[in-house]
């Protein structure tokens, strides 16, 4: 989960694949956003520096072996519970 610190919208997103949050993570930190429509946006139009707002955070830790459809499951969860969709930042 990200949080915007400023606003305190919050951002639901998983990782999975082959480096899962490692590679997730890293797109975070090169270029603040990781894809994410709204957080582009946000930094679109408060320059690349308000992604030092951004805390980061872990809501839970999956196995891997998993797969991708639980993973997605488990992430579609925490947007419901936290209403990311209706007052944070998930579009999807």
């Amino acid at each position: 989960m990200i949080v915007d610190m400023f606003t305190r919208k919050q951002y639901v997103g998983s990782a999975y694949g082959e480096d899962c949050i490692w590679q997730r993570w890293s797109e975070y930190v090169k270029n603040g956003h990781g894809g994410n429509i709204d957080l582009k946006n946000l930094l679109n139009t408060n320059g690349q520096n308000y992604k030092t707002n951004f805390k980061y955070f872990i809501l839970e830790v999956w196995n891997m072996n998993l797969g991708k459809d639980y993973i997605i499951q488990r992430e579609n969860y925490w947007k419901e519970v936290l209403m990311s969709r209706q007052f944070g930042l998930n579009s999807n």
